[in-house]
């Protein structure tokens, strides 16, 4: 069979989902204020063993079911009913769309933190406190609509433009970075203080490694190409280890570089954006300009890859008669679901629309998504597999049940807000309903 995607695609596909806004962006917003530097390298260290065991079932699931394109939606097929499958891919689905979601609308901080200060034009409405303004929302829809139209040219159009974007992601990064260590004073700065063990708290690392499965989750791409890769299981594995190892190491360059100028005090009621407040400290606003390359091609990565994702678990889903038969109908050029894809953009289209507030509820609920999803896979490689496999199967069960009874148990530092636990229950409300109608099409279309 041809193979439509390369070993590079399938690696910047995975790391691209992984180095978006989040990358560029928490360590201001979260790492640092709230979890401090050490139990952040800590926290995403651990998150980096548990999934990348969690991540490697992929590899032992597709040398069984090799040309699965729904990724753990197909594979969850494997060893659970039909109900079970839907879950899986329901979830999958507000994990993608929301993440996708969020990258999306962030293009507009560009536009306003550092291209356009003004872009914030014309506020329309205050929604839980999140203001949306016109100018934002129109910067989002206009980039979403790039997106759509590379999606419906096909996966050989978006890993092209994935390879570039990443590459040149990774090369702006570990410049900056590099170029950073001669200019920052070790003893005297910030990072300093970050670096005292005693600041270290099982609270801290705990409230990082709670969001692992949603920092690394760009890896969840590879199921969904690597039937188009028709690569040997074992270097599928590989590739996704290695992607997770890159994504753990930019996080952390990131997380340095703005250690490295602000304290941990400077980040308290801090709005702005730290990483590249810090880059510009240090290299002016050349150096500013290039971080800022950096977030744009981090976002575009982001809203590509999870974007295809979604659309490919729908498209797999409908093929199963659990959602609508035109999910799955195919463009007469490109071969691609564009209903799917249409479908898909309306949503990312409504999304600068709620606020940002709303978004990050969406977001927070989808890393319980992603924990589930997690868990279904590796008890299918647990399930369907013997030997060292089955033992590793099994490592990751216990990881992924972690990571769900980290965000749901009352008490916990990443117990899900009021908010997300809403958010959540309306979705599994809705996906309810979505499974109860295709399922009574599907028997009714088998007794005529």
């Amino acid at each position: 069979m041809e193979r439509k995607v390369s070993k590079l695609g399938l690696l910047t596909i995975s790391l691209g989902g992984m180095i978006g806004w989040g990358a560029f962006m928490q360590p201001g917003l979260k790492f640092l204020p709230e979890a401090g530097f050490l139990n952040t390298v800590i926290g995403m260290f651990i998150g980096l063993i548990m999934v990348s065991t969690i991540a490697s079932c992929y590899g032992i699931i597709l040398n069984k079911s090799p040309n699965s394109t729904g990724g753990e939606y197909s594979y969850s097929k494997l060893a659970f009913n039909q109900k079970h499958s839907f879950v899986v891919g329901w979830f999958l689905l507000i994990v993608f769309i929301g993440i996708a979601a969020l990258n999306a609308t962030s293009f507009s901080l560009i536009f306003k933190n550092v291209l356009f200060p003004n872009a914030d034009f014309i506020t329309l409405y205050t929604v839980a406190g999140s203001p949306v303004t016109l100018g934002e929302a129109l910067i989002s829809v206009v980039v979403v609509l790039v997106f759509a139209w590379f999606m419906i040219r096909g996966v050989q159009a978006v890993v092209k433009v994935q390879n570039i974007v990443t590459v040149l992601l990774i090369i702006i990064v570990f410049s900056i970075f590099f170029l950073a260590l001669n200019k920052v004073d070790s003893v005297n700065s910030p990072l300093a203080a970050y670096s005292d063990p005693q600041t270290i708290d099982l609270g801290g690392i705990i409230s990082i490694l709670v969001i692992t499965p949603w920092a690394y989750y760009g890896v969840s791409n590879i199921p969904k190409l690597a039937s188009d890769a028709k690569l040997p299981y074992k270097q599928v594995i590989f590739i996704t280890v290695l992607s997770l190892i890159c994504g753990y190491f930019v996080y952390q360059m990131l997380l340095v570089l703005t250690a490295s100028m602000f304290s941990r005090g400077d980040l308290v009621g801090y709005t702005g954006w730290a990483t590249g407040d810090a880059i510009k400290q240090l290299f002016g606003n050349t150096g500013l300009m290039f971080i800022t390359f950096g977030l744009a091609f981090a976002i575009f990565s982001g809203v590509n890859s999870f974007y295809m994702g979604a659309a490919r678990v729908m498209s797999s889903m409908s093929e199963d008669g659990l959602l609508s038969k035109k999910f799955s109908m195919s463009h007469q050029k490109y071969g691609t679901p564009y209903q799917a894809i249409l479908f898909i953009l309306v949503i990312i289209i409504a999304a600068p629309f709620f606020g940002r507030q709303v978004l990050k509820w969406i977001v927070d609920m989808a890393a319980l998504g992603g924990a589930i999803v997690f868990f279904y896979t590796a008890l299918t490689a647990y399930r369907i597999s013997s030997g060292i496999e089955k033992i590793v199967g099994l490592a990751a069960t216990i990881f992924s049940s972690i990571f769900i009874l980290l965000l749901v148990i009352p008490g916990s530092p990443g117990f899900l807000s009021m908010q997300s636990i809403i958010v959540l229950i309306l979705w599994s409300i809705l996906g309810s309903v979505f499974y109860h109608i295709g399922t009574k099409k599907v028997i009714e279309e088998s007794s005529n």
